[in-house]
């Protein structure tokens, strides 16, 4: 585990932050909480128990969102493992509650509303207080909640729900460095570090990786830094950041790792899911990204400097998330209620329990259902299947889905040595039917431009099916540039059918809007137990919009003269600009990174050599973006949202920013991703490919 390793390589910690969430993770939590599961992350008592040991010996704070939708149970569940460890310690957490008109808290307002509601087996329709139930609605906190925490417990470990990702690192620097919440430039500065750790690997060469293209003419003008090593890219260290009282960050990764983290995978980041760079919102502060730059000081630390806070520096509201959960009156299928199998249930009664919730009113399929259901006695349990599908395109986009293969068996064998001989890989679009002559060579893989890895596996364990799943989600921050669509699957092997009942269970629920919601209405709480001493439970009702002065300390601040100027801006300072004349592709001279948000989606179009931000200014307009992008509306009829009004006709919006800290653009297309990444039809949902989608543009030099 990259967590581990890094506890392992740098022993002056004081904080390690695990931020585990996105909408669609959240999303899959309710879920299974609304289906009687784990409402918190289900990795936490395996990540726990590495790092427990080493972090509490060394002192290091673990802060996390892994409690999700249920952090409570999920400080149990910590609970749990450390005292079957042996170790003391103390669990905090910081969740939202919710205050009804009159004033009075409602507890459990997810957890225990949603089991009483699943477990409704009567006859006549749902009572209209749970049809129209409010539960699951999760607010993005601020730093104020784990500030708190950390001033009155001091805890080993800090759970939160839903927080902005950038205020879990935040928050301890408020705390240690006696930061006050007025202090905006300094809380801008602390948003910046925040921003970008928050994807691990992705700072220090996960998904960076991209081979120099062999049929590209200007190839001496392609950063050479992003064709790392296999062994390199095997040896990521997760980024960690030094900060001083005065707001001086300097990034850094593990002396003798693999990877990089120099000014290019620093800029990436900085726009990733970005949209106006001027107005970073967080509920913290707002931040502009417009002046911020990257100092390397050594190939393991950078210096970052710049953020400001913007023009309207602190927001009024936060965003909230609305679930959308439909209940069906009765003889309708309540499909959101079907739940995962465990090892324990044997195939009929996971097929009853469908019968129960009254599947066979989907029609033409209940004939297929009942089928089965009479004839499981015949299948002999075969061990567990597992399988992870990943899409690359562009150039060398066959390369980059090799070094992606090579990286998940690497990780496997790492968990489980041996287990990766059970595991079938090829590439649809290129050899998945192997119909291929014996003389095919090298020219096959340059003409593919649209490609996809499966790793198929069969296992006797069922643990050595969900680390395949698992180890494909790393993907995204550990591998090669540019993958997208992601989807992986777990199934007991006695029948694969039901593989068609999970997808239609995962497809089921999604986050139905976003609104903002002034702070005044948020309310959070805090409260901590210990292991072996009596369960003493502290619990305070606080308005989100809490201040606090802090008279700590200042943290020591680095000598930052010691500069190694021979790493400067690495290559891509030297590299020549672009001569003009005749077309090249834009992957020659820029590089990329997608992210989406919501509908929208971003990409960064960053130079390798800045010289030619001033060319690029000139080529990517928005007339340009729409012509490249166009292709994925004419690809799938129109969706439809629940007012029946057409989804993507005629309202993209294209938004170009220009940030001179870095000489980048940041590229922002309203309403392209097709209802966004829990209702999307497309295999990349994210949107994370469409970086190779505009890097594979032949593009005319302008000066």
């Amino acid at each position: 585990m990259a967590a581990k390793k890094l506890l392992n390589r740098v022993k002056e910690l004081n904080y390690i932050v695990l931020e585990c969430l996105a909408e669609r993770t959240l999303a899959e939590r309710y879920q299974a909480m609304a289906s009687g599961g784990d409402g918190y992350d289900s990795n936490i008592s395996e990540w726990m128990s590495l790092l427990l040991p080493l972090a509490v010996d060394r002192g290091t704070c673990i802060i996390t969102n892994m409690g999700a939708m249920d952090p409570v149970s999920a400080r149990e569940k910590v609970l749990e493992v450390a005292s079957s460890l042996g170790i003391r310690l103390s669990v905090a957490v910081a969740h939202e509650v919710f205050v009804n008109e009159s004033g009075m808290l409602i507890n459990n307002i997810l957890g225990l509303q949603m089991r009483n509601i699943f477990k409704y087996s009567g006859s006549g329709s749902l009572p209209e207080k749970l049809v129209n139930m409010e539960g699951g609605v999760s607010t993005y906190l601020g730093a104020a909640p784990i500030v708190a925490c950390l001033e009155r417990y001091r805890p080993n470990v800090l759970i939160t729900s839903r927080v902005a990702d950038a205020a879990l690192f935040l928050a301890p620097m408020v705390y240690e460095l006696g930061w006050n919440w007025d202090d905006l430039e300094l809380l801008a500065q602390g948003s910046l570090a925040g921003h970008l750790l928050e994807c691990g690997c992705q700072l220090t060469g996960g998904y960076f990786m991209h081979p120099v293209s062999l049929c590209c003419i200007f190839s001496n003008l392609a950063d050479k830094n992003r064709n790392l090593s296999f062994p390199s890219l095997l040896d990521l260290s997760l980024p960690y950041a030094e900060i001083s009282s005065s707001g001086e960050i300097c990034v850094m990764k593990a002396e003798g790792s693999g990877g990089i983290l120099n000014f290019g995978t620093c800029a990436e980041q900085l726009l990733y899911e970005v949209g106006d760079p001027s107005a970073y919102i967080t509920p913290d502060v707002v931040v502009d990204f417009r002046g911020v730059t990257f100092q390397p000081l050594s190939r393991s630390k950078v210096l970052c400097i710049g953020a400001k806070p913007s023009a309207h520096p602190v927001p009024d509201k936060l965003l909230q998330l609305i679930p959308k959960v439909t209940f069906y009156p009765e003889g309708n299928p309540v499909v959101t209620s079907l739940q995962p199998l465990s090892p324990a249930s044997p195939p009929s009664s996971y097929l009853n329990y469908f019968l129960v919730t009254d599947i066979t009113s989907l029609g033409l399929m209940s004939s297929k259902v009942v089928s089965m259901h009479s004839n499981l006695s015949c299948f002999q349990h075969r061990g567990w299947k597992g399988w992870g599908e990943i899409s690359y395109g562009g150039y060398e986009c066959v390369k980059r889905a090799k070094a992606a293969e090579l990286l998940v068996r690497s990780w496997m064998e790492e968990a489980f040595p041996g287990v990766s001989s059970c595991i079938l890989s090829y590439i649809i679009g290129l050899d998945s039917l192997k119909a291929t002559s014996i003389g095919n060579h090298l020219s096959t893989w340059r003409a593919s431009e649209d490609i996809r890895l499966r790793m198929d596996g069969l296992f006797q364990e069922k643990k050595h099916a969900q680390q395949l799943a698992k180890e494909f989600t790393a993907l995204y921050t550990n591998g090669p540039a540019g993958g997208g669509g992601i989807s992986s699957l777990v199934l007991d092997n006695a029948n694969g059918s039901y593989a068609v009942f999970m997808y239609a269970w995962m497809a089921s629920f999604f986050f139905g809007s976003m609104i903002f919601i002034g702070r005044e209405h948020v309310f959070w709480r805090i409260g901590a137990k210990q292991t072996e001493v009596s369960e003493h439970v502290f619990a305070d009702v606080t308005k989100a919009c809490i201040s606090a002065e802090l008279a700590l300390p200042p943290f020591q601040q680095e000598d930052m003269q010691n500069s190694c100027l021979e790493y400067g801006l690495s290559s891509e300072i030297s590299l020549s600009a672009a001569q003009s004349g005749q077309k090249i592709p834009l992957y020659s001279i820029a590089h990329s990174r997608a992210g989406d948000k919501g509908n929208d989606l971003n990409f960064s179009v960053i130079p390798h050599c800045p010289q030619n931000f001033e060319m690029l200014k000139l080529i990517i307009t928005p007339q340009w973006v729409k012509s490249v992008v166009s292709v994925l509306l004419d690809a799938s009829p129109k969706a439809i949202d629940e007012t029946k009004q057409l989804v993507n006709e005629d309202n993209e919006k294209v938004e170009i920013y220009e940030v001179h800290g870095i000489q980048s653009l940041n590229v922002v297309v309203r309403n392209i991703l097709d209802g966004g990444v829990n209702c999307s039809r497309r295999i990349d949902r994210h949107g994370k490919c469409i970086s190779d989608l505009i890097l594979c543009q032949h593009v005319l030099p302008k000066f």
